[in-house]
């Protein structure tokens, strides 16, 4: 009875340190995804402020143009929904 014992306290502690090994393995896994996911956030949030300052720029340099665009789009938009 003592073997089995023995046996069965083995094979549970290589069960112990397979099981450690692969979670470790996850958590390595899991840490690269979300620095990739936060670099993506961060080059989405450089895009839209790139964008923002185009647009920014464009309706300096243009007023008038740009309130009419806004006036055509609400016009349209309002006729659409109706």
């Amino acid at each position: 009875m003592g073997t089995i014992s023995t046996e069965a306290k083995e094979k549970a502690e290589t069960l112990a340190e397979q099981l450690k090994s692969v979670v470790d393995a996850g958590q390595v896994k899991l840490d690269a995804a979300k620095e990739r996911i936060l670099d993506g956030k961060d080059m989405v949030a450089d895009r839209a402020k790139s964008a923002m300052d185009t647009v920014t720029g464009a309706i300096k340099e243009h007023p008038l143009k740009a309130i009419a665009i806004a006036f055509g789009v609400g016009y349209v938009g309002m006729r659409i929904l109706r």
